[in-house]
């Protein structure tokens, strides 16, 4: 059976049923219909709370912008003063103006301003708005408000609670200084303006919304699901403390951009370079599925995110008599893959991928590498982005490969280990089969990973962060039929990441406290 459909549309592309959101109907011909649900804010003082989203240009949009987010300041939090509620690299105070940002001012006589800026990378242009000229009455402490800034590429426009109060002109593009991030709570480059009080619901959008559009999020007081309410979704999405993703670390909150939740792969694992590993096993000579014959085929993939430029940083190590080393390498400043081999009777062969730039790994970027080896045709290859990074090179090995005690990921695990490997990894797979070209761009899947678990030849699958569980060490679950489990070493509970091949701007609390994450929404 193809795609669900309702009178021939696919589910997926319907938004409203009768005008009405679909996260707000309750039931469709007397049967319930699962509502959004909308639990947690989070709290920040004032002092020096905010949310790190990264810098990252989908954060950037240059011809028009949304900027839609709920607010509350509690009375005993009251104070006359300018707070941001988010930011993007602006600089009111000399310098370049730059990105964008929405502040809130209550000021002596207890109106609420609103202010929403953009920058050309020359001049500011500021829209300030008292909300009482649009008959709302002086703020009101422990009240929800919707505060939403559009710019269509002419105009500018502040709304509050669903309602335009003020409009003004702006040329633009809207400039960015690439390195900079965008901060929830707090402005950018150096400068404070802590937020104090509850911020939820935060999202950013590459469009310009339309008035009708900012009622409909504004919904009554009541947030709604922005992955359906409108036909078009925000780039990021901040729920802030919502979402099955949402994960207290011990140290930070975690807060995922919940418009790419549904996508697989939401957590990889950071290594140190320094001591950081994930041993599969350590002493465990003798039969396994991971005990490969001279007659056997296998192939290895891993995505992969570094700047290392060290001489080996390894990806993962079969370590013995024979070995088995996949890592990263740097000639000339690029990064390059090398697969090195050495059977049971020390017979050694290697394939780099030194020779060609396709075979250069871009640093700081999610990369999907992959090696096979083939038995049947004596070829070694590797991949790089579902493409050949390499010639294939022939296997001179005759022997098995068995003749190791140890399995690890992340480093080589000789002699209390080495090689360490800097960076984040995710998704590291074994087949004891030599995948095609098809089965690598299947893979590859135009840089999104999928779930490869139902994959024939499958005997080893570590999703490195999904399913994981933390008790001085992390417990990596093997999601091949061979729950051959991995244990870290030296790692943390923060060396776990919201830091995917899909899913590279999620949010990162900084000074804040589990407690932080409340119970108190529009």
């Amino acid at each position: 059976m193809g795609a669900d459909k309702i009178i021939g549309v696919a589910v997926s592309s319907i938004s409203k049923i009768g005008g009405t959101p679909i996260g707000n109907i309750a039931s469709i011909g007397g049967q319930p219909v699962a509502s959004f649900s909308n639990t947690y804010s989070l709290e920040f003082d004032g002092v020096d709370d905010y949310i790190d989203c990264s810098a990252n240009a989908s954060l950037q949009p240059t011809t028009a912008i949304t900027l839609s987010t709920w607010f509350m300041i509690p009375s005993g939090s009251l104070h006359y003063g300018t707070d941001t509620v988010i930011s993007q690299d602006h600089v009111p105070y000399g310098g370049l103006y730059n990105g964008y940002y929405l502040d809130v001012t209550i000021a002596s006589n207890g109106y609420l301003y609103s202010i929403f800026g953009l920058g050309d990378g020359s001049s500011e242009t500021k829209l300030i708005v008292n909300t009482n000229s649009g008959g709302t009455p002086p703020y009101v402490a422990d009240t929800w408000y919707h505060f939403v800034g559009t710019w269509d590429g002419s105009d500018m426009v502040t709304y509050i609670n669903g309602v335009a109060l003020g409009t003004t002109a702006f040329t633009g593009p809207i400039t960015y200084d690439a390195t900079e991030e965008t901060f929830i709570g707090r402005r950018g480059h150096g400068q404070s303006r802590y937020f104090v009080g509850n911020i939820d619901e935060v999202s950013i959008w590459n469009t310009a919304l339309s008035g009708a559009n900012v009622a409909t999020l504004y919904n009554s007081g009541t947030p709604t699901d922005l992955s359906t309410a409108l036909a078009s979704t925000p780039v990021a999405w901040y729920r802030m403390g919502d979402s099955s993703n949402a994960y207290w670390n011990a140290t930070n909150w975690l807060i995922p951009n919940n418009i790419k939740s549904s996508l697989f792969s939401q957590r990889s694992f950071a290594f140190d370079g320094v001591d950081d590993y994930v041993s599969i096993y350590d002493g465990a000579s003798g039969s396994g599925p991971f005990q490969f014959t001279a007659s056997d085929s296998f192939s290895f993939s891993a995505w992969i995110k570094t700047s290392s430029t060290a001489a080996q940083n390894q990806i993962i190590s079969f370590r013995g008599t024979a070995l088995l080393w996949w890592s990263t390498f740097s000639t000339s400043g690029n990064i390059r893959l090398k697969m090195y081999l050495r059977d049971d009777s020390s017979n050694v062969v290697s394939i780099s991928s030194y020779n060609s730039a396709s075979g250069w790994i871009a640093a700081d970027t999610w990369t999907n590498v992959i090696f096979t080896r083939n038995a049947s045709t004596n070829e070694l290859n590797l991949y790089i982005n579902g493409s050949a990074a390499q010639a294939a090179v022939t296997d001179t090995t005759s022997d098995d490969f068995t003749a190791y005690d140890k399995l690890s990921i992340a480093n080589d695990n000789y002699s209390g280990g080495r090689y360490w490997f800097d960076g984040m990894i995710d998704d590291v797979s074994i087949w004891d089969s030599a995948l095609s070209a098809s089965d690598v761009s299947a893979i590859y899947n135009s840089g999104v990973p999928k779930d490869e678990s139902a994959t024939s030849n499958l005997v080893g699958y570590w999703k490195m962060g999904e399913g994981a569980t933390f008790s001085t060490n992390w417990t990596v679950p093997d999601d091949s039929s061979n729950s051959s489990n991995g244990t870290s070493a030296n790692m943390t509970e923060t060396d776990m990441e919201l830091n995917t091949p899909t899913n590279v701007i999620s949010g990162t609390t900084q000074n804040m406290v589990e407690a932080d994450r409340v119970t108190n929404v529009p």
